[in-house]
């Protein structure tokens, strides 16, 4: 099951294999060009629910935010456009609950 969430993010119902991990946050492909998938567990809260807040920012190599989003959607996988990200590297931080994890990833043309 396929659930565009935000323009540019797309949930996706299932676990992906990792390519490239910082705790418990993996991201593929990297490097990347179009796409990158984001994934991370299950959260539960101490009220037995699971989270729904999720907060990814992208930053440049310099340490500039260049794309934020904010996500209420249970997704633990979420397949990101990056077509509009120029060539270069960058880090995704994410949040989600007790999980804060930042990824570096590549972008080529």
């Amino acid at each position: 099951m396929t659930l565009t969430v935000k323009p540019g993010i797309t949930y996706v119902e299932g676990d992906y294999p990792d390519s490239h991990e910082s705790g418990l946050i993996s991201l593929y492909p990297n490097p990347a060009n179009e796409r990158i998938t984001i994934s991370f567990p299950e959260i539960l809260g101490e009220d037995g629910v699971m989270d729904k807040q999720t907060y990814l920012f992208i930053y440049d190599y310099m340490g500039n935010i260049v794309k934020e989003y904010e996500i209420n959607s249970p997704a633990r996988v979420l397949i990101l456009n990056i077509e509009n990200l120029k060539t270069g590297n960058f880090f995704i931080k994410c949040t989600k609950r007790y999980i804060n994890g930042i990824v570096p990833f590549v972008v080529y043309r």
